[in-house]
């Protein structure tokens, strides 16, 4: 803090609480260096370059990795140590895991491979299956592993969605009723009825068949510029029977199937009550 001296000079006293500090020097700051990531795969094509050259550097392998899977920055010289070093694990992993570039656990490909084997099972006992069941399915065959349950991956629709992807898994919907059918005796009547056509002419065999007839129904959808009008879909149908021969040179008329005259659950009363 300023003083004034005893012969009239202005003397500054010198106060280290207040004083400044003089500014620091900092060095500028590193440039950003993106590192390079790569697939199991392409690990392994690099320790077969090792193998095929074995007087390359980790330089070396570094610069024909930039050029081979065309990487930005080429990978550091600890990167391509630590896939020389896992050499060992990357020639026993599958083709997915291969395809990746984080690792799985081994009781995850065992687990895949119940689900596959338990999806296979179903499908040929003609079981349906949803994602909720295949995922309690999932942590039933965990206990079974005896994996604990803090390694578990988490069961849920990101879990289920992923699996679908790297087995094909789609969801379709059921059409028909022929999982109740005995295939093998079907293929003996289909036999024995060709067997009976042959003896006939083609314009003596005949086919029926039935569908159904929306005589009420809307189209779904409409011309319009700004919007389509909503409306109900009226379900009223009536059932029609078309029958041919085989050469097609005779159509029968269209058969109208109606409603019964006195309903079964309403012995006593007409149909149109």
């Amino acid at each position: 803090m300023p003083s004034i001296s005893s012969g009239g000079q202005r003397t500054v006293q010198f106060d280290p609480i207040h004083a400044r500090a003089p500014p620091m020097t900092t060095s500028p700051p590193r440039p950003y260096r993106k590192r390079s990531h790569f697939t199991k795969l392409q690990a392994l094509q690099i320790c077969e370059r090792r193998r095929q050259v074995l007087t390359a550097t980790y330089k070396e392998l570094a610069a024909w990795a930039q050029a081979k899977f065309s990487f930005a920055p080429p990978p550091s010289k600890q990167t391509i140590g630590r896939a020389l070093k896992s050499e060992s694990q990357l020639r026993c992993a599958t083709a997915d895991c291969l395809m990746s570039q984080r690792g799985r656990p081994s009781f995850q490909l065992v687990l895949d491979r119940c689900m596959i084997e338990f999806v296979l099972a179903s499908e040929s006992w003609g079981i349906p299956l949803s994602g909720s069941m295949l995922i309690a399915q999932s942590r039933k065959a965990l206990q079974r592993l005896n994996v604990p349950p803090a390694s578990w991956p988490r069961l849920g629709r990101s879990w289920f969605r992923n699996f679908q992807d790297r087995y094909g898994i789609r969801w379709r919907r059921a059409h028909g009723e022929d999982g109740l059918v005995d295939l093998d005796a079907v293929e003996e009547e289909v036999a024995e009825l060709r067997r009976l056509i042959c003896t006939y002419s083609f314009t003596d065999v005949y086919n029926m068949d039935e569908t159904g007839f929306f005589f009420i129904n809307v189209p779904r959808g409409s011309l319009c510029v700004s919007s389509a009008p909503a409306l109900k879909q009226d379900k009223a149908r009536i059932t029609l029977a078309l029958c041919t021969n085989a050469s097609g040179t005779d159509k029968l008329p269209l058969l109208f199937i109606g409603k019964s005259v006195k309903p079964r659950w309403l012995a006593k009363k007409l149909a149109d009550v």
